[in-house]
């Protein structure tokens, strides 16, 4: 898995490609927290480039929608396709998460 930032104003927006496994995790979670202790609490997580997630990045995404409301920001994923939106879909975290 590889990723961006891109950090403006309160804004961080998240570019992934690959697959997201536990081992990828920590240091993107470490990143993303320090991207909201910086200001950014409205954080944008582009997934066009991503065809598989595990539960540890489900979780991940749980974490920053929490931490980013505590805040009065949001999270909002973009661009899931395929067997990613599927696991979405399948873990009922679409009605929690703001997928488009």
């Amino acid at each position: 898995m590889q990723y961006q930032i891109v950090e403006a104003n309160s804004q961080a927006t998240i570019y992934l490609t690959g697959k997201l496994y536990l081992q990828d995790i920590e240091q993107l979670r470490c990143d993303l927290v320090q991207a909201l202790e910086k200001g950014s609490k409205w954080l944008t997580v582009n997934l066009a480039g991503v065809t598989y997630i595990d539960s540890s990045g489900l979780s991940l995404f749980v974490m920053l929608h929490k931490c980013a409301e505590q805040l009065h920001g949001g999270l909002t994923l973009l661009g899931a396709h395929g067997m990613v939106q599927e696991i979405f879909k399948r873990t009922r975290l679409d009605t929690l998460l703001s997928i488009r």
